[in-house]
């Protein structure tokens, strides 16, 4: 029998790659060194969350606190926040 409890999943594939980049790009403290803001981990945090509502709103997930760690996770891993 299928648990009721069950949780929605969120593969690689069904993030629109063109929209996170575009909302990357308006956050240049995530990418460019010269800017004071990038060695500001907090501030880096915040422009992660303020993404991950972004994607998971067109995704239509509703954006709770696991989930909105789960992506700025993601991307510590690979763009090294």
């Amino acid at each position: 029998m299928a648990s009721s409890n069950t949780q929605n999943v969120i593969r690689d594939d069904d993030i629109d790659n063109d929209v996170l980049i575009e909302e990357v790009e308006k956050r240049p403290a995530l990418y460019d060194k010269k800017l004071k803001e990038y060695s500001d981990i907090n501030f880096k945090i915040k422009a992660w969350e303020e993404i991950s509502r972004i994607i998971f709103s067109i995704l239509g997930v509703t954006c709770r606190n696991k989930k909105k760690q789960k992506l700025v996770n993601l991307y510590r891993k690979g763009g090294k926040i």
